[in-house]
């Protein structure tokens, strides 16, 4: 598809309009938000003044890393602890494409049909598609990260099956897999946050891996979530028990992982794909390619940038604010966080 991104000046403000187009011509995805706010105050001085701008917020972990050689070599590190990721889970959920397409038992081109059973509630716009309509996988994946489709990626899952998803979190080094085993397809999660009586929930947080796999093929299945079921979703709940995890490290690995695995032919559309959407504005005279995924819930963002500098330096940078009580200001720590760019490519040697 082909796509543009354009600001709009209008009595209510600045508004960004990102708009794409797919190739008979149709809009395939269209985004309207206001233009991003600037960041109170000085610009950044360094990466501990980006800490304690954003703790007053919630809990704060920022992670900077060289990974020019293909591993995570810490550059800044504050609290690289095991945080909720929101949608930076996709992440996984894109890598576990990689061994059935590069064994050839997928394509990316292979048609896929969507199913009234596996849609989840937006982001996106994959759960407005009419049931038996389809796309290609390539398509599923690029509207799982460019746009957050839920739905798309609740399909991906079922092709890949939760098992080949699971196995990614070993497979791209996070140590902490087992807190996000069962890997929860969207649907799931907002099943448990929105639809089932707080009492499933709170019994799928007190039981072992068998017991959630129960209350997930049973309970969980059965209770389906409406939009209206998320309107009054205004406030953090069960943010460190239900979710997907992972330390800015881990998420470092998944994201050179994803970047390694392009490097085999059929996989070069995993570049494509996470540079689709970079999250922020950043400067092209500086950065030659960006790859983002962020993740967010009332209480969680998580923000994960793979950034490699027109000079040939490549580094991950992951943000992630998370608190309990509280939501939080997303779009003013992303906008902040994305300031740090600047501070990224001063670590040039």
């Amino acid at each position: 598809g082909m796509g543009a991104e354009i600001i709009l000046d209008t009595d209510d403000g600045e508004w960004g309009m990102a708009i794409s187009i797919d190739g008979v011509q149709l809009i395939e995805t269209l985004l309207l938000q206001p233009a991003p706010p600037q960041i109170d105050g000085p610009p950044l001085s360094s990466f501990d003044d980006l800490v304690e701008r954003l703790e007053p917020y919630g809990r704060t972990s920022v992670y900077v890393a060289e990974v020019g050689t293909g591993t995570c070599q810490p550059e800044f590190s504050h609290n690289d602890v095991v945080r909720p990721i929101g949608s930076a889970f996709k992440l996984y959920v894109l890598g576990a494409l990689a061994d059935p397409i590069a064994r050839g038992d997928l394509a990316w081109d292979d048609p896929m049909m969507v199913r009234d059973d596996l849609k989840s509630l937006p982001s996106g716009t994959f759960q407005t598609r009419p049931e038996g309509s389809e796309a290609t996988i390539l398509e599923f994946a690029e509207a799982m990260i460019a746009v957050s489709d839920n739905t798309a990626t609740d399909h991906l899952i079922d092709l890949l099956g939760r098992p080949q998803v699971e196995q990614m979190l070993t497979e791209y080094g996070n140590p902490d897999a087992s807190l996000t085993i069962p890997f929860l397809t969207t649907r799931e999660f907002f099943a448990l946050k929105l639809g089932v009586p707080s009492s499933v929930a709170e019994a799928y947080v007190a039981a072992d891996e068998a017991g959630r796999r129960e209350l997930l093929a049973g309970e969980i299945a059965e209770t389906t979530v409406t939009i209206s079921d998320a309107i009054t979703w205004n406030e953090p709940y069960l943010i460190d028990e239900i979710e997907w995890f992972a330390t800015p490290t881990s998420l470092c690995r998944a994201l050179v992982g994803l970047v390694e695995n392009a490097n085999v032919p059929d996989l070069a559309e995993f570049r494509d794909i996470l540079s689709l959407n970079p999250g922020v504005p950043f400067d092209p005279g500086t950065w030659s390619y960006v790859g983002y995924k962020g993740g967010s819930e009332p209480g969680v963002l998580a923000l994960a940038w793979y950034l490699e500098s027109v000079d040939g330096e490549a580094y991950v940078y992951v943000v992630n604010v998370t608190n309990p009580d509280a939501v939080l200001p997303e779009a003013d720590i992303a906008v902040l966080a994305g300031t740090a760019f600047d501070l990224i490519a001063e670590l040039s040697p």
